[in-house]
This record gives C-alpha cells, sequence and structure tokens, in this order.
C-alpha cells in the first residue's frame, strides 16, 4: 500500500504497466471516516502586492481555473481540478473512461463532509510531518519494527503540533 496525494496519479499510471488500484484515504477499523482535506495546487494573491500584479495574477487565475484547463491540468498531473463543470469536459470524461481510477479523489472528496479537522491545512506542520514519515517509512525499509517506527513519527508530530499550538495560544 502507498499513501500519497492525487497528484501523483499520473506519474503512477505513466510509470507502470500494472494495473493499479486506487482507493480512498483508509482509516481504523471501527472509526468513521474523516474525509480528506484539499492541499496541493493551491492559488493565491498576495494582498501586500501593488493592485496591478493582483489584477495580473488573478486574471492568471481566472485563466488557470476555466473548466477545460482544470481537466488537462488533472490529467497531466492528477491533481483535482477544482472547477466542476470540468468533469463535463471530453478530457476528463475520456480520462475517467480509460483509467476510471483516476476519478476517486475528486468522488472521495465530494462526499467529505466538512469539519476541523479536514478544513485546511495546518502549513506549520507539513514539512515537519513529511519528514517524520519518510525516515518512519525508511526505518521500516530497513526492517525496523513497524508499530513502533510509526509510534515515534506519531509521537514526535504530537509533541510538535502541542509545542506550535502552545506558542500560538491554541
Amino acid at each position: 500500500m502507498f499513501l500519497e496525494s492525487s497528484a501523483y496519479i499520473s506519474q503512477l499510471i505513466a510509470g507502470t504497466k500494472d494495473k493499479l488500484g486506487i482507493t480512498y484515504y483508509p482509516h481504523a477499523d471501527g472509526q468513521k471516516a474523516n474525509g480528506v482535506a484539499i492541499g496541493g495546487a493551491s492559488l493565491w494573491i498576495e494582498k501586500n502586492q501593488p493592485k496591478n500584479v493582483q489584477e495580473g495574477a488573478w486574471q492568471f487565475i481566472k485563466y488557470l481555473s476555466n473548466a477545460e484547463n482544470q481537466a488537462k491540468w488533472q490529467k497531466a498531473t492528477g491533481y483535482m481540478a477544482i472547477n466542476k463543470n470540468s468533469n463535463r469536459t471530453s478530457t476528463l470524461k475520456n480520462l475517467y473512461k480509460k483509467q476510471p481510477e483516476a476519478q476517486v479523489p475528486t468522488e472521495q472528496l465530494k462526499r467529505t463532509i466538512p469539519n476541523y479537522s479536514n478544513s485546511g491545512l495546518f502549513f506549520e506542520g507539513v514539512l515537519k510531518e513529511r519528514i517524520l514519515s519518510q525516515t518512519a517509512m525508511q526505518q521500516i525499509k530497513d526492517d525496523s519494527n513497524i508499530n513502533s517506527s510509526l509510534k515515534t513519527a506519531e509521537d514526535s508530530m504530537n509533541d510538535y503540533i502541542t509545542q506550535n499550538n502552545k506558542a500560538n495560544k491554541k
């Protein structure tokens, strides 16, 4: 099993002749699924930029956000199209017909009920979590105990979150 962003779908499919199974993000037995949070491929405009720069960025975002461009982006990268009309384009219809697994992340996101845990990334912790997860995966690959490697990563991340919350008075 390989847990990763939908952004890897196109690369994974292109890199193998094998049939890949793509499914919803797992959750513990007996626990209700919490849904998923969106992450990468966000488009931002900084408010501290001059108005003409903001307007140029807005025009670029509108271009990137149109249905066909979003469909092409999803097909090429695996990042989910944010424009709901993208699913009506021949680009995504053909992709889903050829590779139905490419539609799984979009379907999971549609079923996600927004809540505190899935409504935005904890940006301060993204890099820390990535390092801890990669370290744990490397340890497991090198035959370390799975449970203790994951527990160390979990404890370290929980400690990081606690310290971050204290620092930010949360």
